[in-house]
């Protein structure tokens, strides 16, 4: 059996992030990361106003670590300024969550959903 320090199991029990986003909507983008089959795989959503990510959300099929990385990321980066980003720290978000070594390429794959959907909410607003 596998134990969660608590804030994996906050995260992944309670998270408050999780759901899509309307992309009809203006200044909201989408980003799409890994493969099913594979380590897991989500859609990362981003609403922006005024400059301010104003809401982050994502929807997930994984292993509680990718879950609970992707509510802390949405927690860190929701009513943030677009212009701080991207920054993304990955020995951070692994120490945070207590990563076992098998889990370490998870961080990566974070990090390419949420740089893809930075740089595309950066194309969609010209910034």
């Amino acid at each position: 059996m596998i134990i969660y320090n608590e804030l994996v199991e906050r995260c992944f029990f309670k998270p408050r992030h999780a759901g899509i986003l309307d992309c009809n909507e203006p200044y909201t983008v989408h980003a799409r990361a890994g493969y099913p089959g594979r380590s897991g795989h989500f859609d990362l959503y981003l609403q922006c106003d005024a400059g301010l990510i104003k809401k982050a959300r994502f929807k997930a099929f994984g292993n509680p670590y990718l879950i609970a990385g992707l509510e802390l990321l949405c927690e860190q980066i929701e009513n943030s300024s677009l212009n701080e980003h991207p920054h993304f720290e990955h020995n951070g978000l692994a120490c945070s969550l207590d990563l076992p070594k098998n889990q370490q390429q998870l961080v990566f794959l974070i990090e390419t959903g949420y740089l893809s959907a930075i740089n595309h909410m950066k194309e969609k607003l010209g910034v």
